[in-house]
């Protein structure tokens, strides 16, 4: 039993994962529980790498999104997936991504676009722009964005190498605060 609802005592019942706290006969609260998580570090280096790091993934390709998204996990990012221009938009406008992962085609749109989007936004973000295309001006017009252009197909060691040249161009990307960044070539003919 449990006391201090307004109603007097209740009940906990656990029904498949969910519980249901009952006030009184009638009336209920349904509730998720999850217990809290509790991890003991040991070093100052284990400390670190607790804090994930978020990665924004966006790829119409299913296959490419999983792939990339368990090489993203592996190396101890929490990635959130989109498949297309607008809803990855919207997410990275809600809250900063510490690395965008962009393929280069999304449909009516493109990832150099998403690329200054994350730049008018959050200036040092790394980006990594994949391609199916080894194409040298997309290569040039992802470096004018701050971006490391990678071919498709790669492997995680690919994946990881670019994700450290991508964090070293962030360090050095102008910030973008009080400035208009300049409009670049973006399209895919």
């Amino acid at each position: 039993m449990l006391t201090g609802l307004e109603h007097g005592p209740a009940e906990i019942c656990d029904i498949s994962g969910v519980f249901v706290v009952a006030a009184d006969g009638t009336n209920f609260a349904i509730q998720r529980y999850s217990p809290p998580r509790q991890r003991v570090l040991v070093s100052e280096t284990e400390a670190w790498g607790a804090l994930m790091k978020y990665a924004l993934l966006v790829d119409d390709d299913r296959h490419v999104l999983s792939i990339t998204r368990r090489y993203l996990a592996d190396a101890g990012f929490d990635v959130e997936i989109s498949d297309g221009f607008p809803t990855a938009a919207f997410q990275l406008k809600a809250h900063q991504p510490d690395l965008l992962v962009v393929d280069v085609r999304l449909g009516e749109f493109n990832g150099l676009q998403l690329a200054i989007l994350a730049r008018e936004h959050w200036s040092k973000v790394p980006i990594v722009i994949m391609s199916g295309w080894d194409d040298p001006v997309l290569k040039h017009d992802a470096a004018q964005c701050g971006a490391v252009y990678m071919c498709k197909p790669f492997d995680s060691k690919g994946l990881l190498n670019a994700i450290r040249q991508a964090e070293e161009i962030a360090q050095v990307v102008p910030s973008t605060q009080n400035r208009t960044p300049k409009p670049i070539r973006a399209s895919l003919t």
